[in-house]
């Protein structure tokens, strides 16, 4: 077996899972036509749990009226909605559609399959080593 770096193994992982992605939105006849951008957003916006503009705006480190062009944009796919805030009526919040919720319980299935993929390569330890440093790792992302 040859040692890979960490470069050469994320790029290994991150082309199964385009190709797991692939397989299944051709079988689940998902909507995949989004951008990285795109899915940032929505996936950002269902992390959240119905935010308001300006949340959105500050999590995701970019201009509110950035933040509203790409909203109005998902909105008219069909990806994330609007409507009013209960608590300020100046501000509107945003939360994921049907078909968001769809998408990402696509992806919950691919990742279920890439790590059953990896795992079968794996004893438990290392496995769970695995884990244990990326969670170490993903835990210096702000």
């Amino acid at each position: 077996m040859t040692v890979q770096t960490l470069a050469q193994s994320f790029d290994r992982i991150e082309r199964q899972l385009s190709r797991l992605w692939r397989v299944q939105a051709a079988t689940q006849s998902i909507n995949t036509d989004v951008s990285y951008n795109e899915y940032d957003y929505i996936r950002t916006v269902f992390e959240l749990g119905s935010p308001r503009l300006s949340d959105l705006a500050a999590e995701m480190k970019i201009a509110k009226a950035s933040a509203t062009v790409m909203v109005q944009k998902l909105e008219k796919r069909g990806f994330l909605k609007r409507s009013p805030c209960n608590e300020d009526r100046r501000a509107i919040r945003i939360s994921v559609t049907k078909e968001s919720e769809q998408m990402f319980e696509a992806d919950q299935e691919v990742f279920a399959q890439l790590i059953t993929d990896i795992g079968s390569g794996l004893n438990k330890k290392e496995l769970s080593d695995l884990e244990r440093l990326l969670s170490k790792a993903c835990g210096q992302f702000s």
